[in-house]
């Protein structure tokens, strides 16, 4: 019987950031496949990384990449595993107003268990009307924030809460690019459903 491989989406947090905890993404790719993972590729150097797996527990295939990267570069990371189709949903089911304007900055937080979304909301607590829109999804809050309002703003709190540390953040355009790859290495063949 043959191996059904899954497709998956691995979001690291804080490398790259700032010329600190810096990872060559092109070591990591083959550093990646030795450790089991199969048609790895990373997107941009802030932490994406896209491959199939016979391994369906996302944690499992978290603490693969976090140890590969502390033998790898000697950096502790934390690691959110997601399959590609739900992050497909992530992006598809989002709401209206996410990612519409291009004067405000459209996120989507994405929790790194055991975190849930309803910690977030609840550290940013009540949003300022006309500056920002947060709403919690699947494993994730997507948020938009009026650039030019952003100090104004009860996510720009976010950072100095506890929860900042158990999130990884990407903007609109990663998180688009990040389904559009995955959903290109499926069509392609590289990975299988």
């Amino acid at each position: 019987m043959p191996t059904v491989t899954n497709n998956y989406i691995a979001f690291v947090r804080g490398i790259n950031v700032g010329g600190k905890c810096l990872v060559s993404m092109a070591k990591l790719r083959p550093a990646l496949e030795h450790a089991g993972l199969a048609a790895v590729q990373t997107y941009i150097q802030s932490g994406n990384i896209l491959f199939a797996s016979s391994e369906e527990d996302n944690a499992v295939l978290a603490r693969i990449i976090s140890q590969t990267i502390t033998r790898e570069f000697g950096i502790e990371a934390q690691v959110v595993v997601v399959a590609a189709s739900q992050w497909h949903d992530i992006v598809a089911l989002a709401p209206d107003w996410w990612g519409k304007d291009s004067l405000w900055k459209h996120n989507v937080i994405i929790m790194i268990p055991p975190a849930r979304a309803l910690e977030v909301t609840q550290a940013i607590g009540d949003v300022k009307v006309g500056i920002e829109q947060v709403e919690a999804g699947q494993g994730v809050v997507y948020q938009s924030i009026l650039t030019a309002g952003f100090s104004k703003s009860a996510s720009s709190k976010l950072v100095s809460r506890p929860i900042y540390k158990q999130v990884t953040i990407r903007n609109y355009n990663t998180a688009k690019k990040l389904a559009e790859l995955a959903n290109e290495m499926f069509n392609s063949g590289m990975m299988s459903a």
